[in-house]
């Protein structure tokens, strides 16, 4: 949707390509930084020819939608458009040259090596000024402090919960269990044998009084050697 990429700022750090806003994108802002060292620049050919000319875009694309992004303008109405561009006091380029500070070229095309860090930091300091609230250097602080509070409770609590699970938790488990063993073979056990008995004896009390037969266990004896004559 284009009315939201009028709402977005799009900014590049040593891009393999340039964007730049055009009828097609039209978004508010775009920057595209390169260190002059960028080993990229081989092979962007228009941020190569905005260095060696020294013009930057300023404002162009935004400027331009119907003339020179489209490429449907005249000559001098692609003049115009960039004189009046580069005539107003909120454009901003579109190419951001910086002077190399590690001297490497690897390094200068690292994102957060010294070369862009500067920028990057300075578009984020942008970011606060225009877009947070006045108050937000006030509660920022605040909110990490509460952040900070928040997970070092949460540290000391998990700790502690670990110090009485170990402590009182397992000690209480080993406990219950080692009564529990105790209470199956001197309590349990023999009530079950008691009951096995009583439950027999009323079965044979039972028969008695219906007047069946009652039976008495026999015991077969081993039969004993005869001593040999």
């Amino acid at each position: 949707d284009k009315e939201e990429m009028r709402q977005m700022e799009v900014i590049c750090f040593g891009g393999a390509e340039v964007i730049r806003s055009t009828k097609e994108f039209p978004f508010a802002r775009c920057i595209n930084y390169y260190s002059v060292n960028d080993p990229l620049l081989f092979v962007v050919p228009e941020a190569t020819k905005a260095l060696r000319s020294g013009f930057m875009g300023m404002g162009y694309g935004r400027m331009s939608w119907s003339t020179s992004s489209t490429g449907g303008g005249t000559r001098g109405e692609d003049v115009a458009s960039t004189l009046e561009a580069m005539a107003d006091p909120n454009a901003e380029p579109e190419f951001v040259f910086l002077t190399p500070r590690e001297g490497d070229p690897v390094k200068d095309h690292g994102l957060f090596e010294k070369t862009y860090l500067d920028a990057l930091r300075w578009e984020g300091r942008r970011y606060q000024t225009l877009y947070l609230p006045p108050w937000h250097p006030v509660t920022n602080p605040v909110m990490k402090f509460s952040h900070a509070f928040i997970v070092a409770f949460h540290d000391a609590f998990v700790k502690m919960l670990k110090v009485i699970i170990k402590h009182t938790v397992m000690r209480l488990v080993l406990m219950v269990m080692s009564m529990n063993a105790w209470m199956t073979q001197k309590v349990f056990m023999p009530f079950a044998l008691i009951l096995f008995v009583l439950w027999d004896k009323v079965q044979d009390l039972i028969r008695m009084m219906r007047g069946e037969d009652i039976y008495q266990p026999v015991v077969i004896l081993p039969i004993e050697e005869q001593e040999p004559l």
